[in-house]
């Protein structure tokens, strides 16, 4: 079974389980039991993107970066 399906079955249970008519101990266990297996697909759904990302890119991160310069770069000169 795919993690989306998943996430969305135990969406839509975690939804119905307190109009089912269950008692109160057994909804709290279905709704932490639900809550820990969303967690862990969860995590596998961005664990697999994110060794893709890297696969991708050879392992290299490409995004800008921001260096504060203590020096001035550029001087004015004011004969111009």
């Amino acid at each position: 079974m795919r993690s989306g399906t998943v996430v969305f079955f135990l969406g839509f249970l975690i939804i119905l389980l307190p109009f089912l008519g269950i008692p109160v101990w057994w909804q709290k266990v279905g709704i932490v039991s639900g809550g820990a297996i969303l967690l862990v697909v969860g995590y596998h759904q961005r664990r697999r993107a994110f060794l893709a990302s890297l696969e991708e890119t050879a392992g290299e991160h490409h995004t800008e970066t921001f260096v504060e310069s203590t020096q001035p770069l550029f001087t004015q000169d004011s004969s111009s």
